[in-house]
């Protein structure tokens, strides 16, 4: 997710500068996308193949991810 805010600078200030959007969501997507070239429905259904425990853990390196966004760029 790091690399995505390293790398992808202008989708992230439309995507993480949207606080309606789920930014969670989307950087995680977006990093699946960038190391795996992998579709969004495809990782929205692997997601639900992830223990709770794994979740959690994904969505706190997403949050942060998005923090060093904004620390960085917002």
């Amino acid at each position: 997710m790091v690399k995505v805010v390293e790398q992808w600078k202008h989708s992230c200030e439309h995507n993480l500068s949207n606080l309606e959007q789920n930014r969670k969501a989307w950087i995680g997507h977006a990093a699946c996308a960038l190391a795996f070239q992998c579709p969004e429905d495809i990782i929205r259904q692997a997601w639900g193949y992830l223990t709770k425990e794994q979740q959690i853990l994904a969505n706190n390196e997403a949050e942060k991810a998005i923090k060093l966004w904004e620390s960085e760029y917002a």
